[in-house]
């Protein structure tokens, strides 16, 4: 009897029991075969449907259709869990993966299973170097309920990781526990995060995630001290980040000075420009901040104070004085030495002169 009509013989209720010689040989051969050991977890006799699930850890994942996940997801959870999890465990240890559905998959359908015994698996995938599960895994868990919850609650604040955590890379095992806090969007986790936030000693990938976490869970309490931390931050892709999170939280500046702060933090150009020459000191002060040769918003700016000085010509003095540290420019920014980049620095020259004197345009 071939392996296909053993297995059409094996599935039927009324076939006696596989001796474990047999069902040994069919785990090492049934792989082609996944989708066939999937669809007997439906089956109506409960003896097939153990069988089946006896079987499920050895098949060959990736070959499974998306016609077999379809019939995985409608199996009750506790039947497949086991062997979602080792799925799951596969593609932990196997981290740069070029086919990586059948991980992603199962982290998705561990979550929806709702059993703790998840938990530990899903945590681990938190922190793997591949974007997509460490999303899926963090979904999952803000699904699995209060366990899963403490577990994150605590990690964000304590020393170790169990079995991944390294010293040097501390604050990269926080940002990824406060990501997957603001998934839950469970409103107990935003003490917390505001707490890594205003941390002055904590890193700034952190924060940022704590920003974005907050972000998530929406509460109008994180309004204030997202607005004092974005009020601190030099970085331009920080303070792009505060002000974004500020905006969707609904929270506007009053006075006319943080307003213009706050468009040159989102980027929001146009509307920057419509303000008129009130923007020409703080924008010259962005410039003065930020390094000239690296930015990506300095030629923005001066796009911003080219538009003004249409309007008025004689309020650009204050531009002269970034127009001299780019003529006085040698390769050294904040202390560090850089490569100068002869063409830049030419663009930058002709943009500042044609602001200052539009004549020599």
């Amino acid at each position: 009897m071939g392996l296909r009509e053993w297995f059409r013989a094996w599935a039927a209720p009324s076939v006696e029991v596989p001796t474990a010689d047999v069902l040994v040989e069919m785990r090492r051969g049934l792989a082609v075969d996944a989708d066939a050991v999937v669809t007997q977890l439906s089956h109506p006799d409960p003896r097939t449907r153990a069988r089946a699930a006896r079987l499920l850890p050895s098949i060959d994942w990736p070959k499974l259709t998306p016609t077999g996940w379809d019939a995985l997801s409608r199996v009750p959870g506790p039947l497949v869990v086991d062997a979602l999890i080792t799925v799951l465990k596969d593609g932990l240890e196997k981290p740069f993966l070029f086919w990586k559905e059948p991980w992603l998959l199962a982290a998705e359908m561990l979550g929806r299973a709702g059993d703790s015994r998840a938990i530990k698996p899903l945590f681990d995938g938190l922190f793997l170097n591949d974007s997509d599960l460490e999303r899926q895994a963090g979904k999952a868990l803000a699904v699995l309920g209060e366990d899963a919850l403490a577990l994150l609650l605590r990690c964000l604040t304590a020393r170790e990781y169990p079995g991944v955590w390294s010293a040097d890379r501390n604050y990269f095992y926080r940002s990824r526990v406060a990501k997957a806090l603001g998934q839950s969007q469970d409103p107990r986790a935003r003490d917390a995060l505001v707490a890594r936030l205003l941390d002055g000693r904590e890193h700034s990938d952190v924060q940022q995630a704590a920003v974005c976490a907050l972000t998530n869970i929406g509460s109008e309490e994180a309004i204030e001290p997202i607005r004092v931390w974005w009020e601190a931050q030099t970085s331009v892709w920080s303070r792009r980040i505060g002000a974004q999170t500020l905006k969707a939280l609904g929270w506007q500046p009053q006075e006319p000075e943080d307003r213009i702060s706050f468009l040159i933090a989102l980027g929001e150009w146009d509307a920057l420009a419509d303000v008129g020459t009130a923007v020409v000191a703080p924008v010259v002060a962005a410039l003065d901040a930020l390094d000239l040769m690296n930015s990506p918003v300095v030629f923005d700016l001066l796009g911003v104070l080219q538009r003004v000085r249409d309007r008025d010509p004689q309020a650009m003095a204050p531009v002269r004085k970034i127009l001299a540290a780019v003529d006085g420019y040698s390769g050294t920014y904040g202390g560090r030495l850089r490569p100068v980049d002869d063409e830049r620095l030419a663009r930058l020259r002709n943009a500042l002169t044609s602001i200052i004197d539009p004549a020599s345009r």
